[in-house]
């Protein structure tokens, strides 16, 4: 059990330093942190999109709202948050910063960052 968490570790770093940024890095490294869980880095690692639950996690593990937006952004991650999906988002500790960059990502959104 312990080698295969140090293998995952290992190819999580091998992998983050892969053509990644500088902010990247630094954002990836940032999130490395008590309170988020080994997967949910991978996950980021991966530049899979984050679910709710995730951002909640993040926000809860106290990872700066600034690297939060910034990966959604990079990744062009799409939220179609409902009513229910905003109380608990803010339920969850979620700034409202990060909520209303959520809410603007859907594309059919005029002030969309990806554009109407």
């Amino acid at each position: 059990m312990r080698a295969r968490f140090f293998l995952l570790a290992a190819a999580a770093l091998a992998l983050a330093g892969c053509g990644s940024s500088p902010q990247e890095k630094a954002d990836l490294a940032s999130v490395r942190r008590p309170g988020v869980p080994i997967a949910l880095y991978d996950k980021m690692v991966r530049g899979q999109d984050l679910s709710i639950a995730d951002v909640i996690t993040l926000s809860q593990a106290h990872v700066g709202d600034d690297v939060i937006v910034r990966y959604i952004r990079d990744q062009r991650t799409i939220y179609r948050l409902t009513g229910r999906d905003i109380a608990r988002l803010q339920h969850g500790g979620v700034s409202q910063p990060v909520i209303d960059f959520m809410l603007h990502t859907d594309y059919r959104s005029p002030d969309s960052p990806w554009g109407p």
